[in-house]
């Protein structure tokens, strides 16, 4: 990961907005990755069958089937009420610049089902009962596969994006300088903006693009279980956006006029941080 932006909720609605005004945008799905509901069905049946069948549970074989491997241009991270917003954004932005975004809440399945999955195979001693000690040990190891995917899809990223809708921000304030203290009530999102902050700094690799525009479609790919459906109890996380730089407005990226054919995704990529500032 290179680059590190974050967008007020506000500004993003107000912009999406606009955009929505002359052109269709789905809100719903990604157009280019998205999981629908059999495709949720199906997963939930093979991980059932594979816990039933199996007293040691391969953790690899659980996220190799939850956690998708390819890698993405940019990590939008948002809370689950914002999704519509997230997903709007990184289908704009597929459309004009090629650029494929990870959302959790469409490429990952829910964690929650999983957990009680498994909480239903070992910890269940009878109806709306469970072992206080197996939950725990379950809850760890979930936590665990979750927490190293998100910072290996983060790491794989070129870029990042925070959707911040906490009100608290609007007497911070954000630049490149500062640290910015965010609230939060997830804590997967906590754990997203730590790792953002902790990984070294990469980019995906450029010197590529004029030998893989013969195959694009194999190239770099993807956009995020919804990471964050626990609801209670609530707890309130704090972490520092190191060095993230505020996004003002995306309508120059959503109004310039942008020709992607024959061109490589990464070039997308780099052409839209050069004008979200501007």
């Amino acid at each position: 990961m290179q680059k590190k932006y974050t967008i007020k909720l506000e500004q993003l609605r107000s912009d999406l907005d606009n955009y929505k005004k002359s052109s269709f945008v789905h809100s719903d799905k990604l157009m280019y990755d998205g999981i629908n509901v059999n495709d949720r069905d199906r997963l939930i049946t093979e991980i059932k069958n594979y816990i039933k069948d199996n007293d040691v549970i391969n953790t690899e074989t659980i996220i190799n089937k939850l956690f998708p491997t390819k890698t993405p241009h940019l990590f939008i991270s948002h809370k689950s009420e914002d999704a519509k917003e997230a997903i709007t954004l990184a289908n704009i932005l597929h459309s004009k610049f090629g650029i494929e975004s990870f959302i959790d809440s469409q490429v990952w399945h829910h964690i929650n089902d999983i957990q009680k999955i498994l909480d239903d195979e070992f910890s269940k001693k009878r109806e709306n009962l469970y072992d206080y000690k197996k939950c725990n040990i379950v809850s760890s190891n979930i936590f665990s596969m979750l927490s190293s995917s998100l910072y290996r899809t983060i790491d794989d990223s070129d870029g990042f994006i925070y959707i911040d809708r906490n009100d608290a921000h609007e007497d911070i304030g954000i630049s490149k300088s500062n640290m910015v203290n965010i609230k939060t009530e997830s804590p997967w999102i906590y754990l997203e903006n730590i790792y953002t902050n902790s990984l070294r700094i990469k980019q995906h690799n450029r010197k590529k693009i004029m030998l893989e525009k013969a195959g694009l479609n194999n190239y770099a790919a993807d956009s995020q279980v919804s990471t964050e459906s626990r609801k209670e109890p609530k707890f309130i996380y704090s972490t520092d956006l190191v060095n993230a730089v505020e996004i003002k407005s995306l309508n120059n990226a959503f109004n310039v006029q942008y020709d992607k054919t024959k061109k490589h995704p990464l070039e997308g990529l780099d052409y839209f941080y050069s004008i979200i500032l501007v």
